[in-house]
């Protein structure tokens, strides 16, 4: 399944740009012990949930996954995400992040 058509079917593996950048915003929150928001999905690009997406199917693949876990408090409509393992996600069991 090619996630974006912007990277060709032999570069299946790979993340599109803006993919990637939300990719290293996860792990570098992640190594700062903090979450990810819409908000700052939003600043990487305005369909940060087809990013989103993406993401999830590249790091289901390795065993990890992106959960919501709270929602903001003091700006409704605004979540919060971060990066799990697979077996611990919401998505657990779920053939369609894996095909």
């Amino acid at each position: 399944m090619l996630l974006n058509p912007s990277v060709s079917a032999g570069d299946e593996g790979r993340l599109g740009r803006q993919g990637r950048a939300m990719l290293d915003l996860f792990r570098g929150r992640a190594r700062a012990g903090y979450t990810v928001s819409t908000l700052d999905m939003a600043a990487i690009g305005c369909q940060y949930n087809a990013r989103l997406n993406e993401v999830r199917h590249y790091l289901a693949r390795r065993g990890e996954f992106i959960d919501k876990v709270a929602a903001d408090k003091q700006v409704e409509g605004v979540y919060h995400y971060q990066i799990v393992p697979f077996e611990k996600s919401e998505f657990a069991g779920k053939d369609k992040f894996l095909d």
